[in-house]
């Protein structure tokens, strides 16, 4: 899976915060040029409602 970029993270966040829905956002997007799957918007915006943020989170530092 590719990485969304941290543009298009605090795109989605304030256009959530403006009451768009996913598919709305998707497609402001892509207009933009901005090439972001419905399933990683919704993974953002469900990311975001969860920590607040849609920042990535710390990787743990423990190897097996």
């Amino acid at each position: 899976m590719a990485k969304v970029s941290k543009y298009a993270r605090t795109r989605i966040e304030l256009l959530h915060k403006q009451g768009l829905l996913p598919a709305e956002i998707f497609w402001l997007l892509k207009a933009e040029g901005l090439l972001v799957s419905i399933s990683n918007v919704v993974r953002i915006i469900k990311k975001f409602k969860i920590n607040g943020s849609v920042a990535n989170l710390p990787k743990s530092l423990f190897i097996l």
